[in-house]
């Protein structure tokens, strides 16, 4: 049984349950494990870190709302506490290039 402090007693550095970080390799696969899932993320190419339920997602999209929602896919993983994201929006190679990239600012 896992010990409880009394309410009036002090807990210096006591984390809730609800917001204890999971294991970070759990975390990282089933992040990667609900990227792989989602139809709207394939064929990208994101790379996922997690330490202490801090998520940080890096690699490269070819459209906005795929960055939008591997955030909100990620979100969804239990476990995930928070999210930095360095991902990059690369439209090199699609019939009609957007002008937010930074490959036209070189």
């Amino acid at each position: 049984m896992r010990y409880r402090p009394e309410r009036n007693e002090a807990s210096p550095g006591h984390i809730s349950e609800h917001t204890e970080p999971l294991p970070n390799t759990f975390v990282s696969l089933r992040v990667e494990e609900a990227f792989a899932a989602d139809p709207a993320l394939l064929g990208t190419r994101i790379a996922v870190e997690a330490f202490e339920g801090m998520v940080e997602l890096s690699g490269v999209v070819r459209w906005q709302y795929q960055l939008s929602w591997a955030k909100q896919v990620a979100w969804r993983v239990r476990g995930v506490l928070g999210i930095r994201s360095y991902i990059r929006i690369d439209c090199r190679g699609l019939p009609l290039q957007c002008t937010n990239c930074e490959h036209l600012t070189r």
